[in-house]
């Protein structure tokens, strides 16, 4: 719960009232760091690695934008993962996950209803 209030408070520092109008323009902000805890991640990464990727089922519906969302953000994870262990081959199962959930994340990987309903809060 405390992941998703810091999310919340970050979105709500960056877009203040303007909602962007399409997911490529939200796809353009750089978010702090992967809103998961460590174990999140993990099971994330685990599963590509053991190649069972998020795959898209219905297109243009928000199921299939949710699915395409949580493939980028399995992609992004994955590759930070292998960039920190090839950088490190040594480091502990706990660093690595924690490194890889605190390193800054390529987007805020959300949709724009749930944008919408985190700004529409106060």
């Amino acid at each position: 719960m405390e992941l998703i209030q810091e999310r919340n408070t970050v979105l709500k520092q960056i877009f203040g009232n303007y909602i962007p109008k399409n997911q490529i323009t939200l796809r353009c902000y750089q978010a702090p760091k992967y809103y998961l805890t460590e174990r999140q991640a993990q099971q994330i990464i685990f599963a590509q690695i053991k190649s069972k990727p998020f795959t898209a089922k219905k297109p243009k519906s928000d199921n299939y934008r949710q699915s395409e969302i949580k493939k980028r953000l399995q992609n992004s994870l994955t590759n930070q993962y292998l960039k920190i262990l090839s950088e490190n081959p040594k480091i502990k199962k706990a660093d690595l996950f924690f490194q890889v959930v605190n390193s800054p994340a390529p987007e805020f990987f959300i949709s724009l209803r749930t944008l919408k309903k985190i700004l529409k809060k106060n």
